[in-house]
């Protein structure tokens, strides 16, 4: 390995139509070997997002599953600082960044920290912003793990959207404080993540209440109160100012604190994200290639015939072969999609049946060897492991 010689000060890859289709399909590629993700973004800045975010990772890893944890936040506190970790990162052959390790269960990087200048303000317009989160999105080596948590943008707008449909397997968690002032704003932001479909898996309430020193306790809750949610309410973290001072040692406040009121509600969430990780186990992706005979049929618009593949847990569990409609624009992404296929591999396909295919969330990996269907799927399953 080497150490990064990347410079991630200015966005360093052309950002054509092409390039962008190259792009997503490195992200899924990237990202598809991870079972269990989960992006955490806020309504505004100031809620100590990051901070939860860094501290819900300490607190799964501590279960003894693979963790990783990324923060693609260009602006506010680096994760590496609440973590106490450095922020140096090395490549690997493919220079491809290797997250840092925090513990045996934990992997950490931050998008912050791999830019020229750590302490330059970014002033970007917003479409260089994601198009740099989603360069480093495609560009790191996880390894083996078993969930990420993805610290997002806060905000309402293009950029944190941008990245939650980057990162196609995901569900969204968010944070508020309990100030009243910030419902309508998450009212907002629910509404923003349902109208584009991306599942959410609820909300957490961030330093809720006030803590007594005396007696280590915190007050009730008015928040749901409210009762404007209809996501579900994941729990509330109580406020704790030894918390700062965690931040400025660059301690892990659950590392210090392990029997804290805090400590306890992030296991309490936790509970809930292995919960909803066992439920989706059995989660099926689908493999869709044309073919012709036992090879790829190069020319996809005028294939006769379709090899599918369900994928359960990197394995090829069933094979079938089926007859799609008559040709015709548009046919082909429509039936595809009533399939529920999630990945086509292909050896050319037209510039705009790759824009239906997108539309529709199905990732398209052209260039493809005439090779038969089954190594072209063992391949794929094979770059991805």
């Amino acid at each position: 390995m080497s150490n990064s010689s990347k410079d991630f000060g200015t966005p360093y890859r052309k950002n054509t139509d092409s390039g962008a289709d190259e792009q997503d399909r490195v992200i899924h590629d990237s990202l598809s070997l991870i079972p269990h993700q989960y992006i955490i973004t806020s309504n505004k800045r100031g809620v100590g997002k990051t901070s939860l975010a860094a501290n819900l990772a300490v607190a799964l890893s501590k279960r003894k599953v693979k963790v990783g944890l990324i923060d693609l936040d260009l602006h506010g506190t680096n994760i590496c600082n609440i973590l106490g970790v450095q922020g140096i990162y090395e490549t690997d052959v493919d220079k491809q960044f290797v997250p840092e390790s925090y513990s045996d269960y934990l992997k950490v990087i931050s998008i912050r920290s791999v830019m020229k200048d750590v302490n330059q303000s970014v002033i970007w317009r917003g479409d260089l912003k994601t198009h740099v989160i989603r360069q480093i999105l495609a560009d790191v080596n996880w390894g083996d793990l078993d969930y990420l948590i993805i610290g997002s943008i806060s905000g309402v707008g293009d950029e944190p959207l941008a990245v939650a449909q980057a990162i196609q397997d995901a569900k969204v968690i968010f944070v508020s404080t309990p100030a009243r002032e910030c419902l309508p704003r998450v009212r907002e932001l629910i509404d923003l993540y349902e109208t584009a479909q991306i599942p959410i898996l609820g909300f957490i309430e961030n330093v809720s209440g006030l803590w007594c020193q005396k007696c280590d306790k915190t007050g009730e809750s008015t928040f749901m109160e409210a009762n404007i949610m209809d996501v579900s309410y994941l729990g509330r973290i109580p406020d704790d100012p030894r918390m700062p001072d965690c931040l400025a040692a660059g301690q892990s406040y659950l590392e210090k604190y392990p029997n804290s009121e805090a400590a306890h509600a992030y296991g309490l969430i936790v509970d809930i994200i292995i919960e909803d990780s066992h439920s989706k186990k059995s989660v099926i992706k689908k493999i869709a290639i044309p073919i012709a005979g036992d090879r790829l049929f190069p020319s996809f618009g005028h294939a006769t015939e379709f090899a599918i593949f369900h994928i359960q847990n990197q394995q090829i569990i069933k094979k079938e072969i089926l007859h799609p409609p008559p040709h015709a624009p548009g046919v082909f992404p429509d039936w595809l999609h009533d399939l529920g296929i999630s990945i086509i591999i292909a050896g050319n396909m037209g510039s705009k049946a790759m824009e239906n295919f997108k539309a529709k969330g199905t990732t398209v990996i052209t260039g493809s060897s005439s090779a038969s269907p089954d190594e072209l799927v063992q391949q794929h399953l094979s770059r991805n492991r």
